[in-house]
């Protein structure tokens, strides 16, 4: 049976978050005082590849919450203030350090609300339990896409993507998702090997679509249903 090609001793993410550490700006699950230490992080962050850069991205959204609601004690301030419906790292971090906060595992829009006391009467993304459940969704989505692409990163083959279960990240089967509102398993692979190859390049500026198939040992269907389906970030995927 073929092995996975995913052999390094520490895995991207590993690997970024120990450089951050070394550098002094990272512990605990955030970076340590983002706003002092705005200049190394950009340094730091410039090089860095697009799904690396959203870790660092979300990890400062982490640390913006945490001192917030070490502030305030309101959680309702906080994602009406701090979470955006258009920043899903914000969502996810924001659901990260609830769990964080609470030691539990949410289990839905409710839950969220009751846990933290969040007032859903208002009209806001975050003041709904509509919205609600879409920024758990969310929060859960990007997590996994990002694990996708760090594992293309690592040298991951299609085979391995499709063996990463999102159950894992405690998502369901079918899903509505911040772009692709009919997402599951499989949508949800090809979203993360369009931005991970960068299929919105023009050809000169990327590898050719039968290399990447090869690459990453996939049907050619699927990197072409990749490249035809799905548009820029930002724009709806149908």
């Amino acid at each position: 049976m073929p092995q996975s090609r995913i052999n390094s001793p520490a895995s991207p993410q590993e690997k970024l978050l120990e450089r951050l550490s070394r550098e002094g700006l990272y512990s605990d699950e955030v970076i340590i005082s983002p706003e002092e230490n705005k200049d190394a992080l950009k340094k730091i962050t410039k090089d860095l590849p697009p799904e690396e850069r959203e870790l660092v991205d979300y990890l400062l959204h982490r640390a913006r919450i945490r001192l917030a609601y070490k502030e305030s004690g309101d959680w309702s301030k906080i994602i009406s203030t701090l979470v955006y419906k258009d920043e899903p790292e914000a969502q996810e971090a924001f659901i990260d350090e609830i769990e964080a906060t609470y030691k539990v595992t949410l289990k839905g829009a409710e839950h969220l609300r009751d846990i933290a006391n969040i007032n859903t009467e208002g009209e806001g993304p975050g003041e709904t339990l509509e919205g609600l459940r879409e920024t758990i969704i969310n929060a859960r989505e990007n997590r996994y896409l990002r694990a996708l692409q760090m594992m293309l990163r690592a040298g991951a083959t299609y085979k391995d993507l499709l063996s990463t279960d999102p159950a894992k990240y405690n998502l369901p089967k079918n899903w509505s998702g911040f772009l692709d509102k009919n997402a599951n398993k499989e949508r949800a692979i090809k979203q993360a090997i369009f931005y991970y190859f960068s299929l919105d390049s023009p050809s000169y500026f990327r590898a050719n679509l039968r290399d990447i198939a090869n690459i990453i040992e996939a049907p050619y269907s699927v990197i072409m249903d990749a490249f035809d389906k799905y548009p820029i970030r930002g724009i709806k995927w149908i």
